[in-house]
């Protein structure tokens, strides 16, 4: 994460197995081989590998303690990378107030220290839920699942309940915020250790800026970062950023 000096991953392997995914060996490779040289192309190469490790996820061809694996590879990535960009003479500006926010925020990590990654789906919106008779019958679309603090689950929860209109297609946007109130608590009541933990709400923050960080990354080198969803993106982040944004989730 942005502004993290010690972004917590599991323990990586000095070597893997030869027949372990290509995307996989080539993650591993460029974790090896980041240097000030190369911060750009490492970055773009690891965003690139993670979604091939996706791909091949949900095809049934990676496992998932390589799933896992290809994510501790990736964010030992950007560490290293926003480690050594500290280095440079000077940051995007459209980076350096995210820089602080994450930095201040930084020791609520330590909220989840000790507890194991678990699976969560990371797609919990209405749309991937089928109740039959009142109660919930499936839970749909796996295609996000990943071994994570479990209550990084929160945060398409929390994104949805904020942003609804993000989740349908264009033309069809009928939601608002204050349609989902409800869901967000509903949730909140038959999975209370999903809130439990201490410094939710600032795990939270930094769940959200590195996700929407990431979305941002990825629509500004394809599309330019002067598009119209670039800076919706960033005003997001700055949502998070600051004490007075929108929020959800509250810690206890």
């Amino acid at each position: 994460m942005l502004g993290v000096g010690e972004f917590r991953v599991g323990q990586l392997p000095d070597s893997l197995p030869e027949d372990a995914p290509l995307p996989l060996h080539h993650l591993f490779d460029t974790h090896r081989e980041v240097s000030r040289k190369n911060l750009l192309e490492s970055y773009h190469d690891a965003l690139g590998y993670r979604d091939e490790c996706l791909s091949l996820f949900l095809l049934n061809h990676l496992s998932l303690e390589q799933r896992v694996l290809a994510e501790d590879l990736f964010w030992s990535i950007v560490t290293r990378v926003l480690r050594l960009t500290r280095e440079l003479p000077e940051l995007p500006e459209e980076l350096e107030g995210l820089e602080r926010a994450l930095a201040e925020h930084a020791p609520a990590l330590d909220g989840g220290a000790g507890e194991r990654p678990v699976l969560v789906h990371g797609d919990l919106w209405p749309g991937n839920l089928l109740v039959r008779e009142g109660r919930l019958a499936a839970i749909l679309d796996w295609e996000l699942a990943t071994g994570a603090p479990r209550d990084y689950e929160l945060l398409l929860v929390e994104h949805f309940c904020l942003y609804p209109n993000d989740f349908c297609e264009q033309g069809w946007e009928i939601y608002a915020a204050g349609d989902w109130c409800d869901y967000a608590r509903l949730l909140a009541s038959h999975y209370p250790a999903l809130v439990a933990g201490a410094g939710l709400r600032e795990r939270l923050d930094l769940y959200q800026l590195q996700y929407v960080m990431e979305v941002y990354a990825g629509w500004a080198r394809q599309f330019g970062a002067g598009e119209g969803v670039a800076v919706a993106l960033l005003a997001k982040a700055a949502n998070f950023a600051t004490a007075h944004g929108a929020r959800i989730f509250a810690s206890r």
